[in-house]
């Protein structure tokens, strides 16, 4: 998915997706703050479809009232190494609910597997899903428990130069 990468407004994105979100669930008390963000590089279609997962995500096992959903960005060196600067953009997507229990944190990302609070039409899918998109823009999903409850995933690409589409 090289070949169709170009730049991404993500806050543009994330915003959408937030809006769609609640337009969705009018009888749902969800609030969504989105943090100013930057252009990454990356196929579009994939980003919308992990983004959206990942958000959709923080409001489907969230039973809170009202839920809350944080979305934001930072800078960082390669996670898991000692690679330093500013080489991968970290997307993070975090909400209030209860956190997932530490026995199935490794369980989220098999295929059919739900969570507790996981709605019964839900498909187990979500997370699996968006652990393969995040693979086709070289990119690396984890989750961690919230000190205050919650759970944030976050997601991080390679970053490059972000240039205008003509």
């Amino acid at each position: 998915h090289k070949d169709t990468a170009r730049a991404v407004d993500v806050e543009a994105l994330a915003r959408r997706l937030a809006d769609d979100l609640t337009a969705g669930r009018p009888h749902e008390s969800i609030r969504v703050t989105i943090a100013v963000m930057p252009h990454v590089h990356a196929d579009p279609s994939l980003m919308e479809k992990l983004l959206s997962c990942l958000i959709s995500n923080a409001a489907e096992h969230n039973p809170a009232s009202p839920r809350e959903i944080s979305i934001s960005h930072t800078m960082s060196g390669q996670p898991g190494s000692v690679v330093t600067g500013d080489a991968y953009h970290v997307i993070s997507v975090a909400d209030n609910g209860p956190g997932i229990p530490d026995e199935l944190s490794e369980q989220v990302w098999k295929p059919f597997e739900k969570g507790p609070e996981a709605k019964e039409q839900a498909a187990g899918m979500g997370l699996t899903a968006a652990h393969l998109v995040s693979l086709n823009i070289d990119g690396n999903l984890w989750l961690e428990r919230n000190a205050k409850g919650g759970t944030t995933a976050f997601l991080s690409i390679p970053s490059h130069v972000a240039e205008e589409d003509d």
